[in-house]
C-alpha cells in the first residue's frame, strides 16, 4: 500500500535543518520513501545526509539518485544502505548502497557523506 509522505514530521525532527545541522545538510532517508521506506510516526529511518548527495546535485549525488530510481522502477529489488560512523557522532561519514540487479549482480556503490 503506497504511503503519503508525512514530510511535516521530517521538518519537525530535532528542529529546521538549515539552523540544526547547516544549509551543506538534510534530513535524508537511509532507505527513501519511494522505495519503501516509510516508517509510520517513527524517524528511525532518518539520518544527516550531505545536501548534494541526497538531492543528486553532485556526480556522487546522481548516482545515489540512479540507484533509488533503479529500485522503484524494478519493485521488490533488494537493497541495502549501510552508514559507517568513523568518528564519535551522529553522522555517519560515509554510506554504502547496495542493491541486486535483475542479472543478479550487485550494484554497490560508497559515499562520502563528510
Amino acid at each position: 500500500m503506497p504511503y503519503a509522505r508525512d514530510d511535516y514530521r521530517l521538518r519537525g525532527w530535532i528542529g529546521p535543518t538549515n539552523s540544526m545541522f547547516g544549509s551543506k545538510w538534510d534530513k535524508g532517508h537511509f532507505i527513501g520513501h519511494s522505495i519503501g521506506g516509510h516508517i509510520d510516526r517513527c524517524e528511525l529511518n532518518v539520518f544527516v545526509q550531505r545536501r548534494d548527495l541526497n538531492r543528486g546535485w553532485s556526480q556522487e549525488g546522481r548516482r545515489f539518485r540512479q540507484m533509488e530510481r533503479h529500485c522503484s522502477e524494478y519493485p521488490g529489488t533488494f537493497c541495502f544502505h549501510r552508514p559507517i560512523y568513523a568518528e564519535s557522532g551522529d553522522r555517519p561519514e560515509f554510506l554504502e548502497f547496495g542493491l541486486v540487479m535483475p542479472d543478479r549482480t550487485l550494484w554497490i556503490e560508497m559515499f562520502d557523506n563528510r
